[in-house]
């Protein structure tokens, strides 16, 4: 009974001694339209949800308020703070935050941008989920850990920078960003998550830092506009599923220190046109590179055959490909299933050795059979003018690199026109696109000219680079009329082997090939042949010159840029502002004559 009585007060007395010492230790207040909980001993606040309610408008957290006579730091946004607040349109954290909560803005459809300050050291789970408006954060420098789904199906998302802090990036991180364009993963990153960036389907170039050392179950699934990855030599593992569906994907360099390839890691890359797999490899997943009818050349180095399931290549039409593999260890893979399956299989050194510096100039024939690293690239060219000329390398070039000296353009479509109705073609036109923004794709026809004189001495270094294979590319071009094939080469071409196609001459016009005639290595050529097939004689003044049309921004046409002509006798056609060439011109209208808008 005694002992009993004892039991009963001393629980009433620490019943007592808690609710005395909740004042002390923590309130809940509201000022300036912002609630907090306050921790009284460490003079510190935590933005908190409202009592009822949400958050709307334009908020801005103080680093301090003042309650009760005291000075109060703000330090954290704790959990669910301004979850589904679908009318906050803005907030601003200051400098004196520390960590972000989990789901702590999850469900702001109007927030469009966040800045986390140099402060904040800690993102939790869901911070940003489903904020289906935000299009842009910046994460800074202080912050070590990015938590699971942080920025979870947030669609409009198109710029991300990551502080060089983080150490780690977690699971669906970014999952379902499908406007994510560029992501620069730091230095400092360890690991990149399970489904990290799935369904990025914008994502067009990644960089992955040179700490991290597993790639995660689907962390790139279905990213069908990432063209080309390097994984780093510090990476041991490739889940399964890594980069399944990235049907943008042309190359892969995987680095010297992965040991295994996961199950389907890279299944349905459908451009996937080449492969490097480096000697420490030593088993591949089933189905790996099954689905990749692109599959030309795979550079396995090696000399012990990784174990595969049959699989692997399944349905990439390998009997067409090359394998290249150490000399050494040929007989081994052409004894060993699926590798015996390669239409080739022929030697290559050891290892990749990257190259201190190299320069490719304009009269040099360029060859190569393997994707390597090289310190300083530099392309050094003459453009014989201040017009259009064709580009074709086997790098990369950002377009920063060239916007203040050079203009570029893609192709995007090839024309013929019977203007007369009378079942001959008389007018082909080149549709170009300028390049506004972005990265120059190797092995890729452009166009580019010179802003000015001085720049017609072109010199492109590039630092750190990637040098791929040499490769021929040919693009369809096709018109009602006419089949149009744009070839780019690396190799000095003469007439015959071009069989009658148009080049574009020192006068920037597209001309037909003389018997004497070659073309330089870096460039290209446009092939015509009819819808049937068959080569097209271009015999007569229309078909020995192609009109170039710049395309406006809204895909309308702009009038012609410029008029080229291959002889003397056509500088006095005639053409309407859309294009169209005029046989009966009315006094006073507006036409291009030679190249420039003249009234008639």
């Amino acid at each position: 009974m005694k002992k009993h009585l004892h039991n009963s007060l001393r629980a009433l007395f620490l019943s007592l001694a808690v609710l005395l010492s909740l004042p002390m230790l923590a309130e809940k207040v509201m000022i300036d339209g912002i609630r907090y909980d306050l921790v009284a001993k460490a003079k510190q606040a935590i933005v908190i949800a409202p009592s009822s309610g949400k958050y709307s408008g334009d908020k801005v957290i103080p680093e301090n308020i003042e309650y009760d006579g005291a000075t109060y730091s703000v330090t954290s946004i704790g959990s669910e703070a301004f979850y589904d607040s679908d009318y906050l349109y803005s907030v601003v954290i200051p400098n004196s935050v520390t960590s972000i909560g989990n789901s702590a803005f999850e469900s702001c459809l109007k927030l469009k941008s966040i800045t986390i300050p140099n402060s904040v050291v800690r993102i939790e789970d869901e911070a940003f989920k489903y904020c289906s408006n935000l299009e842009s954060a910046i994460i800074g420098n202080c912050v070590n850990s990015i938590g699971d789904g942080v920025f979870y199906r947030c669609p409009k998302l198109a710029s991300v920078t990551i502080g060089n802090s983080v150490t780690s990036i977690g699971d669906q991180a970014f999952y379902e960003c499908s406007s994510l364009i560029s992501v620069e993963i730091p230095n400092g990153v360890t690991g990149i998550g399970s489904q990290t960036f799935w369904g990025c389907h914008s994502l067009e170039s990644i960089t992955i830092g040179n700490s991290v050392t597993s790639i995660g179950f689907e962390a790139f699934y279905q990213c069908s506009n990432l063209t080309s990855v390097i994984i780093p030599n510090n990476v041991t593992s490739i889940e399964n599923y890594a980069f399944l569906g990235c049907s943008g994907l042309e190359s892969i360099t995987i680095g010297n220190n992965v040991s295994s390839i996961g199950y389907e890691a890279f299944y349905l890359c459908s451009n996937l046109a080449s492969v490097t797999i480096p000697s420490s490899v030593r088993s591949i997943g089933d189905y790996a590179f099954a689905h990749c009818p692109e599959l030309l050349d795979v550079y396995c180095y090696a000399e012990n055959v990784p174990s595969t399931e049959s699989g692997v290549f399944k349905d990439s039409y390998i009997e067409y490909a090359n394998l290249h593999v150490p000399k050494a260890s040929i007989d081994s893979y052409k004894a060993t299933a699926p590798w015996s399956g390669f239409g080739t299989i022929t030697s290559i050194s050891g290892t990749v050795t990257p190259l201190p510096n190299l320069t490719l100039t304009d009269g040099e024939e360029y060859e190569n059979n393997i994707e390597q690293e090289v310190g300083t690239l530099t392309y050094t060219r003459t453009l014989p003018n201040m017009l259009w000329n064709p580009l074709y390398v086997p790098f990369k070039i950002p377009y920063e690199d060239l916007q203040e000296n050079y203009e570029v353009a893609y192709i995007n479509a090839m024309h013929s026109y019977d203007n007369d109705d009378n079942g001959e073609i008389d007018d082909m036109v080149m549709e170009i696109v300028k390049i506004k923004a972005g990265t120059l794709k190797p092995n890729h026809p452009y166009l580019i000219k010179a802003r000015n004189a001085e720049a017609m001495e072109m010199s492109i270094v590039q630092e750190n680079t990637t040098l791929y294979p040499a490769e021929i590319t040919t693009l369809d071009c096709s018109s009602v009329y006419t089949n149009f094939k744009i070839t780019g080469t690396y190799q000095e071409m003469t007439s015959g082997e071009l069989n009658g196609s148009l080049v574009i001459s020192t006068d920037g016009a597209w001309k037909k090939l003389s018997s004497t005639s070659t073309l330089k290595p870096f460039r290209f050529y446009l092939t015509i042949s009819s819808r049937e097939g068959s080569p097209v004689e271009i015999a007569d003044e229309a078909m020995s010159r192609v009109r170039i049309r710049v395309m406006g921004e809204d895909d309308t046409e702009t009038g012609i840029d410029e008029v080229k002509t291959a002889n003397d006798e056509l500088k006095s056609e005639i053409y309407d502002l859309s294009g169209r060439r005029v046989s009966a011109p009315a006094k006073g209208g507006v036409y291009i004559i030679k190249g420039k808008k003249v009234i008639y």
